[in-house]
């Protein structure tokens, strides 16, 4: 890996409970690896996710397709959202912030 390529940022979205890395898990790698204690990073905000999933779909032996569940369920993310949105207000209230 270039050194140009290292340093570009890291893709993240906020979840619920943590941050998670969508793209850039081997740059960040390579970083700690150089020993650099810092790195650049885009957060896409966790509404997004709601619009910028990912759909596998696999081929039926009759040539049709059927969707294939490898990640989380729409639920699932939709639930995440709402709590990550309820924690940042919360967070922001906390903090003094008039919404």
């Amino acid at each position: 890996m270039t050194r140009k390529r290292r340093d570009e940022p890291v893709i993240s979205i906020m979840a619920s409970d943590r941050v998670n890395i969508i793209d850039g898990h081997h740059r960040l790698a390579r970083r700690i690896a150089d020993g650099l204690g810092f790195f650049n990073m885009y957060m896409v905000p966790g509404q997004l996710a709601l619009h910028v999933q990912v759909h596998t779909y696999a081929q039926t032996p009759r040539g049709g397709w059927i969707r294939v569940q490898t990640g989380p369920t729409d639920d699932e993310i939709q639930a995440a959202v709402s709590d990550s949105l309820r924690m940042m207000i919360a967070t922001m209230k906390a903090n003094g912030v008039k919404l």
